[in-house]
């Protein structure tokens, strides 16, 4: 499996994602573990309370990544954490995972790997009111995500994966995310998406940067 293809599919562990999933079935004879970090923020032109609540519920995830999700399980645990496990697929191939979620007050919400290959990646998501495309207030909301990603096995194929390809990754997710919230409220609004795709871009706001990779033989 090339390279081109890690960079497209590693969107949808990185989300969710989002909330987002990658099953890389290259092998590869010089595995590497890698932790980087990732801050993201885009405006997007839905509402705070839409958007949590398509965030916050995992059975979501089957509906809105459908290729790709094939079942969502979700309990509760001890501490008051949902745990979410997953069977995910890709080409033909298919891999379980676990994902603690947990919400905090002032729309903070973070997604840790449990288990396997991308154990360790933590996702923390801030939501915060603003102005919608319109200029309504209140009906858009501020999406900052910041995001520790580790990988090994391999899945660490997605360390090699440029900065960009990864933030692509995550915008592309939240529009798929965003799509889905439109849908299910009857509101496609495909005029008014066409007209301020150029919007889109010019009120994202990237960054990145590399804090460690290590590399085992």
């Amino acid at each position: 499996m090339g390279i081109g293809v890690v960079f497209e599919q590693s969107r949808m562990w990185i989300i969710l994602l989002g909330f987002s999933v990658v099953l890389v079935t290259s092998m590869i004879n010089q595995p590497v573990n890698a932790e980087r970090s990732f801050y993201f923020e885009k405006v997007i032109d839905i509402n705070k309370k839409s958007f949590e609540d398509a965030l916050i519920n995992p059975n979501n995830l089957q509906k809105i990544f459908p290729e790709n999700v094939k079942l969502v399980e979700s309990k509760t645990n001890e501490n008051e954490k949902t745990i979410v496990k997953m069977e995910l697929g890709f080409a033909g191939f298919a891999i379980n995972s676990e994902v603690e979620i947990t919400n905090f007050p002032g729309s903070i919400h973070t997604m840790e790997i449990i288990s396997g290959d991308l154990e360790g990646t933590k996702i923390t998501t801030t939501l915060k009111e603003t102005w919608s495309y319109d200029g309504i207030p209140n009906e858009g909301t501020k999406v900052e995500i910041n995001m520790i990603l580790q990988t090994s096995g391999y899945l660490s194929l997605i360390g090699l994966a440029p900065d960009d390809a990864i933030l692509y990754s995550l915008d592309k997710s939240l529009v798929d995310i965003v799509s889905y919230v439109k849908s299910t409220n009857g509101d496609s609004h495909e005029d008014k998406d066409q007209k301020t795709s150029s919007n889109n871009s010019k009120e994202t706001k990237i960054n990145s940067k590399i804090t460690k990779r290590s590399f085992k033989r």
